[in-house]
C-alpha cells in the first residue's frame, strides 16, 4: 500500500473490477486488440449524440407547463363563471329581481371582456408550451432512433473506463512509474486530494489511449490543432 503524505491512501487495486491489474499492452500506448474498436463506438455514439435535436431546457419547460396550467384553469373558471351567470338570467326569477339582474348583467359584460383576454394569454402560453414540448419529442424521437448505437457506445465506454482504471493500477504499482505519471499527474497524491486527482488520472490514461500519446512528460502531449476533431478531447482532458 502506497504513502500519501502521513496518511495510507486507498489501495489502487480496488479499482472498479477488484482484480489485479493486467500489465498494458507491449505498445506501451495501451491499445489492446479491441481498444480501437471499442473507441471507435465510443466516437459513434458521441456523434451521434451530437447530431440530436437539442432537447428542451428542463427548467424552462417545467415552468412552461406550469404556466399553460394555470392560464387554462383560470380561464376555465371564468368560463364556468360566466356560464353560471348566464344561467341566472335565462331564469325567470331573475325577472322578479330587477336590481340583481341588472348588476348580473353589467357583471356578465366585463366578465366576458376579461375572459376574451384570458383565452388569449391561455392560448398563448399554450403555444409557447407546445413548441417546447415538440422540441422534446423530437429529440427523444432522435434518441430512440438510434437507441442501438447509443446503448453500445455506453456499454463500450463502460469497459473502457474499467480498462483505464486497470492500467491506473498498473502504474501505480510499478515500483518506478513514467515520468507523465509520477510527475505530469502528481503520483501519489495526498490522501485528502485523491479524488481529484484520480479523476485527473482517469481523464489523461483514457486520453493517451484514445489517441496513442506517448509523450513521456506531458500527461496529454502536446496541444493539438484548435480546429481538430481531437482538440475538444485534449481540453476536456486538460479541465478534468
Amino acid at each position: 500500500m502506497l504513502e500519501f503524505g502521513n496518511a495510507t491512501a486507498p489501495q489502487l487495486t480496488l479499482l472498479p473490477g477488484g482484480a489485479e491489474p493486467a500489465p498494458p499492452p507491449a505498445s506501451g500506448a495501451g491499445s489492446g486488440g479491441d481498444e480501437r474498436l471499442l473507441w471507435r463506438q465510443v466516437a459513434t455514439g458521441e456523434s451521434t449524440r451530437a447530431l440530436a435535436p437539442p432537447a428542451p431546457d428542463a427548467d424552462l419547460l417545467a415552468r412552461s407547463r406550469a404556466a399553460a396550467a394555470d392560464a387554462v384553469a383560470a380561464e376555465e373558471r371564468l368560463a364556468r363563471h360566466i356560464e353560471s351567470v348566464t344561467d341566472q338570467l335565462d331564469s325567470a326569477f331573475s325577472w322578479l329581481q330587477p336590481a340583481r339582474r341588472h348588476a348580473l348583467a353589467r357583471q356578465l359584460r366585463v366578465d366576458r371582456g376579461h375572459h376574451a383576454i384570458l383565452r388569449a394569454r391561455a392560448g398563448k402560453a399554450l403555444a409557447a408550451r407546445d413548441v417546447l414540448e415538440d422540441q422534446l419529442t423530437r429529440h427523444r424521437a432522435y434518441l430512440d432512433d438510434h437507441r442501438a448505437a447509443l446503448e453500445t457506445a455506453k456499454a463500450a465506454r463502460v469497459e473502457l473506463d474499467r480498462r483505464i482504471d486497470e492500467l491506473i493500477g498498473w502504474y501505480a504499482a510499478q515500483p518506478a512509474q513514467p515520468p507523465w505519471f509520477k510527475y505530469g499527474l502528481g503520483f501519489p497524491p495526498e490522501a485528502s486530494s485523491y479524488p481529484v486527482w484520480l479523476r485527473r488520472a482517469r481523464a489523461a490514461v483514457g486520453y493517451r489511449l484514445r489517441f496513442r500519446v506517448e509523450h513521456p512528460l506531458e500527461p496529454l502531449g502536446a496541444e493539438p490543432a484548435e480546429r481538430s476533431r481531437q482538440h475538444p478531447h485534449w481540453v476536456a482532458a486538460r479541465n478534468a
